[in-house]
């Protein structure tokens, strides 16, 4: 498993990939996931450098993580905002890990 941040020309693929699989919803629906990701990248609040991927033995990316900058009162604190894993790779550590790198700042 290699924890990485996200690097630009993977979004457009790989993670949309990773958050429709995690929605467990059909294909032709637009799940409330793939919404929520498309609104925080386009709200100008999301951290590129806590955009993490998460990828399996092969090298294809299997979870993501964004986050974005919140509030707590008047303090501007990021916020772990979105995290999917493919459903072929759950409960494997891979949502904990992303969660823990997310929390130390991107670092694995």
């Amino acid at each position: 498993m290699l924890i990485r941040r996200e690097p630009p020309p993977t979004w457009p693929l790989s993670v949309r990939a990773v958050n429709l699989a995690s929605s467990g919803k059909p294909h032709e629906e637009e799940p409330v996931e793939v919404l929520l990701q498309d609104a925080l990248q386009k709200g100008g609040h999301w951290i590129p450098a806590l955009s993490l991927v998460a990828e399996g033995e092969d090298g294809v990316i299997v979870g993501h993580a964004l986050c974005r900058w919140g509030r707590i009162g008047s303090v501007r604190v990021p916020d772990l905002s979105l995290v999917g894993v493919h459903s072929d790779h759950r409960r494997r550590g891979f949502g904990t890990a992303l969660v823990g790198a997310a929390r130390r700042g991107g670092r694995p």
